[in-house]
């Protein structure tokens, strides 16, 4: 960090100035998209409190559940929608020397640090291997990443 700060001629009372306005700004904007978020919460429970005769356990419990419908969309969209189009799916090499494995409606990159990319049409939906491990159990992530391996090692011999 102090390589970092050593870059930045402080010296210059411009510069300085500028730098010290520039954090001033993200910090606000942060500060005010934080607060934002958190009334639009608060004001959504207040109605189902005091409108709709919610309890403030039952909006809690609405909180969670609305978690869980998105862990279990990821479940029944993502996790299928990969699957199915492993199956169909071939290996293309690029005029750089990267791979890609295409499929119908779904395609798979590869960046230079050999991690993957998932890009699902039908969901309009992009995702790497990363965010991908979130929805999936270790093994299933495994046998997923051997799999593409697996068709790598077929298709384009090291």
């Amino acid at each position: 960090m102090d390589n970092l700060f050593a870059l930045i001629p402080l010296g210059h009372p411009i510069i300085t100035l500028i730098i010290v306005i520039v954090g001033i700004i993200l910090i606000r904007s942060l500060f005010r998209a934080t607060f934002k978020l958190t009334m639009i919460a608060a004001i959504i429970g207040l109605v189902m409190v005091t409108f709709f005769g919610y309890s403030s356990n039952d909006v809690f419990n609405k909180g969670k559940q609305v978690a869980s419908y998105t862990a279990s969309y990821a479940e029944k969209t993502i996790k299928p929608a990969i699957y199915h189009g492993l199956k169909n799916v071939h290996v293309e090499k690029g005029s750089n020397g990267s791979i890609a494995f295409v499929g119908d409606n779904f395609d798979i990159g590869e960046t230079p640090q050999g991690k993957f990319i998932f890009h699902i049409q039908s969901l309009n939906l992009s995702i790497t291997q990363d965010e991908l491990s979130k929805y999936l159990n270790t093994d299933e992530m495994q046998n997923l990443l051997q799999t593409l391996h697996d068709k790598k090692q077929e298709m384009i011999p090291s």
